[in-house]
């Protein structure tokens, strides 16, 4: 599915584990509750996608667009995101323990709850 366009889409609860959704556009898409565990989601765009309580456990989403974003709930551990782009994503109660996040932008999320634990954070400090 590497570069499809998939703005709108809906993708609620669906098992992606695996998907190569890489370079893909999914603008706004509808992911909550969704496996992407091992996905391979580089430079996918994922602009106010909502991706509430989704698990992406090893996923690569090096350079993704995660802008404005509803991580809420998500689980990202030891998930690759560097230089990903999270600005003014919602990342309330995430866990994002081991992940890679160096270079990534977190600027202006929100962070209640979220879990850092063993992060690489972006400025390759290690979080504890």
């Amino acid at each position: 599915m590497g570069r499809a366009r998939l703005t709108l889409s809906n993708f609620e609860g669906a098992n992606l584990e695996q998907a190569d959704l890489g370079e893909a556009r999914m603008n706004d898409a509808k992911l909550a509750g969704a496996v992407l565990d091992d996905a391979y989601l580089y430079l996918t765009v994922l602009f106010r996608a909502d991706m509430r309580g989704v698990s992406a456990e090893r996923a690569t989403l090096t350079e993704a667009e995660l802008r404005s974003a509803n991580l809420e709930g998500a689980v990202l551990r030891n998930a690759d995101l560097r230089g990903a782009d999270l600005a003014g994503a919602n990342l309330s109660n995430a866990d994002f323990r081991n992940a890679r996040l160096l270079s990534a932008s977190l600027h202006e999320t929100i962070q209640v709850g979220t879990i850092f634990t063993g992060a690489i954070m972006p400025d390759n400090s290690v979080a504890r």
